[in-house]
């Protein structure tokens, strides 16, 4: 029985290798699914996630109970119901999933909060943050704090100088050893003072917390 378990985990082990792309530097927590998923550098999931058909940045992370490209029932014939012999079925290699209508798009240092879901076709851009809680249906601008149901920009993490510094500096791009050299003069960019961050982190929470439309 032990060397049935250890042939089915190799089997689901290649498979699993086979549909989705990533290296050492990615981690992914308990019970987290991935499908035909791409992975940056350094990028990591949380437990509980399910992500299916996403092309992922560097430095991004993924809280826990994310769900990322959840799939859609073909609403405009006669039955939701999913099912081939109800409709016009399809090899499954044969359709584009690379088109926008089904790919999600997540740029570079991104930070997604816990219980977060993001519809098929959505584009975040680099450095976005999206608060728990979170159901994204459409693009996410580069550095824009986003919340609620539909998500929306609560603000931007910077102002517009600063995320033109940043995107020509591309920090993204380089490993973590550079990033330890070079850690102050970025902090510096953005006018980061930890002792600052910390004695005011209750007032930035409220902050990123979704505003109520009714």
């Amino acid at each position: 029985m032990i060397l049935i378990d250890k042939i089915i985990t190799k089997i689901r082990r290649k498979r699993f290798e086979k549909i989705n792309q990533f290296d050492d530097t990615n981690h992914f927590g308990k019970n987290t699914i991935i499908n035909h998923t791409s992975w940056g550098t350094y990028s990591a999931a949380n437990k509980n996630c399910f992500l299916n058909r996403v092309t992922i940045g560097n430095y991004v992370s993924i809280a826990s109970n994310v769900k990322i490209g959840l799939g859609r029932h073909r609403f405009e014939n006669f039955t939701t119901y999913h099912s081939p012999v109800l409709y016009d079925a399809v090899k499954d290699d044969e359709i584009n999933y690379s088109d926008d209508n089904y790919l999600v798009i997540i740029g570079h240092d991104v930070w997604v909060g816990e219980n977060v879901i993001i519809n098929n076709g959505c584009h975040i851009g680099n450095g976005a943050v999206i608060a728990g809680g979170s159901v994204v249906s459409k693009i996410v601008p580069p550095f824009a704090i986003a919340g609620g149901n539909p998500a929306k920009i609560i603000k931007y993490r910077f102002a517009d100088e600063i995320i033109e510094e940043l995107n020509k500096v591309k920090w993204w791009e380089q490993d973590l050893e550079y990033l330890k050299k070079n850690k102050k003069t970025l902090q510096e960019l953005v006018g980061y003072d930890r002792e600052s961050f910390m004695s005011n982190i209750w007032e930035l929470k409220k902050e990123m917390m979704p505003k109520d439309s009714s």
